[in-house]
């Protein structure tokens, strides 16, 4: 069996509240201890003992989130709680308290058997690493034999289980593993000590996720870029992907009320919040799927584009009342029909603006109060379809 081994003891540095730990300190929505967790999860540890000397509701959380995932949860105050949990046999995944890394890495380590991870001195020493001998610093991460626990019976009962279990496995003859020094210098893995290493640490881990859109996609240009500046604040406070995709599929649902008993412009601009929000919540999902399920979040959204969508059918409808509705239908449901596929065909950059939703209603209201909207409806259907005939034209002549 593999146990995960934590800590949430270590405070903060340079924080006025002593009471704040590395260990909850959030990185993009969820705090260092929670990422341990999933990390140590995803590498296939089925037990996970918990350094800490307070129950905070952090700690809860926690035991929570590793019991819905099927693996036991530890509490462990001192050194002689973990007698009891690990066994010889056993593998341990020994963490940093306020160690920050990327999942993939521990996954790669680990696959190559037990290891101490180790950095340069003078590349990681500066960055809070603590040093094992005049070369090397541990780099936060370890995975050695259980059998080793047992050493720590012998020292006081407040001792720190990590540090100690650490220079146990050193005197052992556990294989030092050298890691890329880039992970350091590219913020990949680092000890969050403090709020403002966090925010530090939670900009590049953003930007390795999102390449924000170019402009030729208006809408989702500027979700793009709120989602970096504000997304991680989102999800901290649990506003991830699935509320916003739920919030995009209610006032979409809202815009075709209003459409039908207050008229089909209002329909067009409740339209324009849903597109709107339905943009941010695939933005915020590049981020972090946050609450929900990924298929429940997907299926969400979905829906909320195509009642964007029917929104915009339906309103065409009724603007042209009883004698042209049937022409009304068929250009409306030309014009979305060609705008999502264009997204499967590609579009030349000049006519990629038009399927944006949010554009696309924009025009349409503007029409509708010039008293052109079917008109207008037609011609932008057109201006897609030349924009689909030219991107592929130009990929026929790339080729030949």
């Amino acid at each position: 069996m593999r146990v995960a081994l934590i800590s949430t003891v270590q405070t903060v540095t340079g924080d006025d509240d002593d009471a704040g730990r590395c260990a909850f300190t959030y990185v993009a929505g969820k705090t260092v201890a929670e990422r341990q967790l999933r990390l140590a999860l995803s590498v296939g540890c089925e037990r996970i003992a918990c350094v800490t000397d307070t129950i905070p509701p952090e700690v809860v959380a926690l035991q929570h989130i590793a019991e819905r995932k099927g693996a036991k949860f530890h509490i462990v105050r001192r050194v002689s709680d973990l007698a009891g949990l690990i066994v010889a046999t056993d593998d341990v995944l020994a963490i940093a308290d306020g160690l920050f890394a990327e999942p993939d890495l521990a996954e790669s380590m680990v696959a190559g058997g037990r290891f101490i991870a180790a950095l340069p001195v003078d590349v990681a020493l500066e960055a809070g690493f603590e040093r094992i001998d005049r070369e090397w610093v541990w780099a936060g991460l370890m995975l050695v034999p259980g059998h080793l626990v047992d050493r720590l019976a012998d020292l006081p009962p407040d001792s720190d289980p990590i540090a100690a279990l650490l220079r146990i496995a050193l005197q052992s003859q556990v294989k030092v593993t050298p890691i890329e020094t880039a992970l350091v210098t590219e913020n990949r893995l680092a000890l969050a000590v403090s709020g403002e290493r966090a925010g530090e640490l939670e900009t590049v881990w953003l930007r390795s996720r999102v390449d924000p859109a170019g402009f030729s996609e208006p809408t989702r240009a500027v979700t793009d870029r709120i989602g970096l500046r504000w997304g991680g604040q989102w999800l901290a406070r649990g506003v991830g992907a699935f509320k916003l995709a739920s919030a995009a599929l209610g006032i979409t649902a809202l815009s075709a009320g209003a459409a039908w008993f207050f008229g089909p412009v209002f329909g067009f601009a409740g339209a324009i919040g849903g597109a709107f929000a339905a943009n941010l919540a695939a933005s915020v999902a590049q981020l972090d799927s946050g609450d929900g399920s990924e298929r429940t979040r997907r299926a969400v959204l979905a829906c909320a584009r195509l009642l964007v969508d029917g929104v915009i059918i339906g309103g065409l409808m009724l603007l042209a009342g009883p004698d042209m509705w049937q022409t009304a239908l068929f250009s409306g449901i030309l014009l979305v029909g060609l705008a999502r596929l264009s997204k499967i065909e590609g579009l030349s950059n000049l006519a990629r603006p038009i399927t944006d939703r949010v554009v696309l209603l924009a025009l349409i209201i503007t029409s509708s109060v010039l008293g052109y909207p079917l008109e207008t409806v037609q011609l932008l259907a057109l201006a897609i379809l030349a924009g689909l005939f030219l991107h592929n034209r130009t990929s026929q002549l790339t080729q030949v």
